[in-house]
């Protein structure tokens, strides 16, 4: 059985996925579009609050996440990551950068699931090995 913070992980992934390379305002117009997106999709109230944690806090560290990225994925340009991978190290790093409440290694298995299940069979391997780089940099 899935958690509420897994489910709201997996909103969260799923609202990245889905803005692609659009571009997306910050303020007002983003809550209000999020507030539409899970009325849409039928989010239970219960997962809202941090699946909204999660995307807005990725999209304001948006380019220092992408940044990590980079620096992290050695031979990888962030444009060449597929989509979910690069989503999911998004989601990901925001939580091991931003929220000290959350363990990296809840973070880390929290984001191999949900890999496996909407990635490649190479997801999970990829987003554990940028994951762990990045734990054994913010240790280090």
């Amino acid at each position: 059985m899935k958690t509420p913070r897994r489910r709201s992980r997996e909103v969260a992934f799923q609202y990245l996925y889905h803005q692609g390379a659009q571009p997306v305002s910050m303020g007002p117009s983003l809550i209000e579009e999020l507030h539409s997106y899970y009325d849409h999709f039928e989010v239970p109230e219960e997962l809202r609050s941090f699946a909204s944690e999660l995307i807005v806090g990725s999209l304001q560290n948006l380019e220092a996440i992408d940044s990590k990225i980079t620096t992290l994925a050695k031979n990888w340009r962030i444009d060449r990551i597929a989509e979910v991978d690069r989503c999911l190290l998004r989601l990901s790093l925001y939580e091991i950068d931003y929220l000290d409440d959350i363990p990296t290694s809840v973070t880390m298995d929290e984001a191999i699931e949900i890999a496996k299940q909407f990635g490649t069979a190479e997801s999970p391997s990829f987003i554990n090995g940028i994951l762990d780089a990045a734990s054994k940099e913010r240790n280090s």
